[in-house]
C-alpha cells in the first residue's frame, strides 16, 4: 500500500469512528491541495461528513482546489448557512469563482447570506465577463498614496504580511494608478523622500476588459509576477498574480485538448454516464454525418472502384497521411495564435508558408508512395494516380489546418475547436473527391 493509500485509510477510519479531533489535526498538517487531491477519492457520503468536522477556515482552503464537479456535488450535501460561511472565509477571487460554478440562483442566496461588504466584492468580479483580467483578478493588494514619505510607507509595510505583497502598488488619494515601486528602492531611498519621487511610472497595466489569455502572454513576455488591473478611467482595481497566469494556462491547455479530441468540458472522469454521454456526443454526431458524406463520396465512385479494386487498397494510406498534415498544422497555428507568436494581419503570409510546406510534403510522400505501388503491383498508371493523389491530398489538407483555426478565431470561436472533427471531416470528403477523381480520369 502507497503512501496516498494509506493517507486515505486514515481518514476513512477518523470519520468511521467519528474522531473529530484527530480529523481536524490531519487537516492541519497536510497542505490544502495534497487534501483536496485525497478527499477526491472519498465516497460522496465520506466527503460531506469530512467537510462538516473540520473548520471553516480549513474548508475555505481546500475547496477551491478540489474539481468542479466533486465540489459542485459536495456542496449540494452542505447546509447553505455554511456554504455562505465557508465562503466568507475565502479571498475573493475563489469565492466568485466557486460561485461562477453554480446555478445563478443559488449563487445569489449564497451572497444574499453573507456579510454585505464580501458579497459585495464578490458581486463585483462576478459582474465583469468571463475570461477577462477583471474577472481573474483578486482586488486584494498592497497600495500606498504617492504622496506619501519613505519613512511613512516603511511604517505601513510592517503591518502586513510582506511575503505575499508581489508589488507595491502606488496610487493617487483617489485611487488612480500611478506605477509601481519594489520593496528594495523603498529601502534605499532616504526617509523623508516621497514616493511619487521614486515609483516606477513606466509599468505594464491591463484593464478590466482585456482578455485572459492576453493577460497570461503579458506576464510571461515581461517576467512579471503579478500585473496590475484598472478600469477604464485608470483607477487600480485589482492585480492578476502569477498563481492566477498558471491556474489560466493550465485552464485552457485542458481545454484545447478536449476540444481537440472533440469533447467541450473538462471532469469527464466524474460525470455521471449520461451526462458524459450528451457531452461526447454532439460532435460523434458531426463526424457522423461527414463519415455519410466521406461514404456517399465513395459510392459516386463506385463505378471507379468497381473497374480498378485494387484502389480500394490504399484508401486508408491517403486518408491517414492527410490527416496527419492537417492535424501537425492545426496545432501549429492554434499554439501561435494562442501564444500571440502568429501575426494575424499577415495571415496570408502564413497560409502561403502552410501551402509551400503542404506542397513539398506532398511531392516528397507522393513520389515515394508512387514509386511503392508501381513496383508491387506493376502497375504504372496505379502508381501515378497514387503519387498524384497523395501530394494533392496533403497540400489541401496542410492548407486547411492552418486555415480553419484563424477562421474561427475571426468569427470568434475558440480556434482549438477547428483541430478536431472539423478538420477530420473536410479532410475525409476532399481526400477521396480528390483520389478518386484522379483515378477516375487517369485509369478508365
Amino acid at each position: 500500500m502507497n503512501a496516498i493509500e494509506e493517507k486515505i485509510k486514515v481518514i476513512k477510519g477518523y470519520l468511521s469512528r467519528n474522531e473529530k479531533d484527530k480529523l481536524m489535526q490531519f487537516a492541519k498538517d497536510h497542505h490544502p491541495v495534497d487534501l483536496a487531491d485525497l478527499i477526491s477519492d472519498l465516497e460522496r457520503e465520506e466527503r460531506s461528513h469530512f467537510f462538516s468536522i473540520i473548520s471553516s477556515e480549513q474548508a475555505a482552503l481546500v475547496l477551491p482546489k478540489m474539481r468542479p464537479v466533486l465540489m459542485k456535488e459536495l456542496l449540494e450535501e452542505i447546509e447553505e448557512t455554511t456554504i455562505s460561511r465557508i465562503l466568507e472565509k475565502m479571498s475573493s477571487r475563489d469565492a466568485s469563482g466557486i460561485l461562477e460554478e453554480l446555478p445563478e440562483k443559488w449563487a445569489q442566496q449564497l451572497l444574499n447570506l453573507m456579510k454585505r461588504e464580501k458579497a459585495e466584492d464578490i458581486d463585483e468580479l462576478l459582474g465583469y465577463k468571463e475570461d477577462t483580467a477583471g474577472r481573474i483578478m483578486t482586488p486584494d493588494f498592497f497600495a500606498l498614496h504617492a504622496e506619501m514619505s519613505v519613512a511613512e510607507a516603511i511604517e505601513e509595510l510592517r503591518k502586513t504580511n510582506i511575503h505575499k505583497i508581489p508589488y507595491i502598488y502606488i496610487t493617487t488619494n483617489d485611487g488612480y494608478f500611478i506605477g509601481v515601486l519594489a520593496v528594495r528602492d523603498l529601502i534605499i531611498a532616504a526617509p523623508n523622500t516621497k514616493l511619487s519621487k521614486i515609483v516606477n511610472k513606466d509599468i505594464v497595466r491591463v484593464t478590466v476588459e482585456v482578455d485572459q489569455e492576453e493577460v497570461a502572454n503579458l506576464v510571461r513576455k515581461y517576467h512579471l509576477r503579478a500585473i496590475p488591473v484598472v478600469d477604464m478611467t485608470n483607477k487600480l482595481v485589482g492585480i492578476v498574480t502569477v498563481d492566477n497566469i498558471l491556474e489560466i494556462v493550465t485552464e485552457e491547455a485542458s481545454e484545447d485538448i478536449y476540444y481537440m479530441a472533440g469533447i467541450k468540458e473538462d471532469g469527464l472522469l466524474h460525470l455521471p454516464i449520461l451526462a458524459t454521454i450528451r457531452l461526447r456526443l454532439p460532435w460523434l454526431v458531426i463526424c457522423l454525418f461527414g463519415g455519410m458524406a466521406a461514404a456517399g463520396v465513395v459510392g459516386t465512385f463506385k463505378e471507379t472502384i468497381a473497374a480498378i479494386v485494387v484502389l480500394a487498397a490504399f484508401m486508408p494510406v491517403i486518408m491517414d497521411m492527410g490527416g496527419n498534415v492537417g492535424t501537425q498544422s492545426s496545432t501549429i497555428v492554434v499554439r501561435g495564435l494562442a501564444t500571440r507568436s502568429i501575426n494575424t494581419r499577415k495571415i496570408w503570409r502564413l497560409l502561403w508558408r502552410e501551402l509551400r510546406i503542404g506542397l513539398s510534403l506532398g511531392a516528397i510522400c507522393g513520389v515515394g508512395v508512387g514509386v511503392i505501388a508501381q513496383i508491387w503491383k506493376g502497375t504504372p498508371d496505379l502508381g501515378i494516380v497514387l503519387g498524384i493523389a497523395m501530394a494533392a491530398t496533403i497540400t489541401v489538407a496542410a492548407f486547411c489546418g492552418a486555415l480553419l483555426p484563424v477562421l474561427c478565431q475571426r468569427f470568434g470561436t475558440d480556434p482549438a475547436v477547428a483541430a478536431g472533427p472539423a478538420i477530420t471531416t473536410i479532410k475525409d470528403i476532399t481526400g477521396l473527391l480528390i483520389y478518386f477523381g484522379i483515378a477516375t480520369l487517369i485509369m478508365l
